[in-house]
């Protein structure tokens, strides 16, 4: 039963992901090394997994998106 639903769903589920793809043609994409550093010398590393936000969909810089906002937030020194 399980392979028939597969069977089923997956030419939709491939065009569905073909379209939606090409939808963020004209979305901004970092340029830079993507990674943001922080100051100090007991910096902790952070690990942000994901896509869309994560990997800085919509901005041109890392340090704009998440991993330079929350390396901004957590930096005191």
């Amino acid at each position: 039963m399980r392979e028939l639903i597969r069977w089923a769903l997956a030419p939709g589920t491939r065009t569905w992901a073909a379209a939606s793809e090409r939808g963020f043609g004209d979305v901004f994409m970092p340029t830079d090394a993507p990674q943001a550093h922080s100051a100090g010398v007991e910096s902790d590393r952070i690990l942000i997994l994901g896509s869309g936000l994560a990997v800085g969909r919509g901005v041109v810089s890392h340090n704009l998106a998440l991993p330079g906002s929350t390396r901004s937030c957590w930096s005191w020194g």
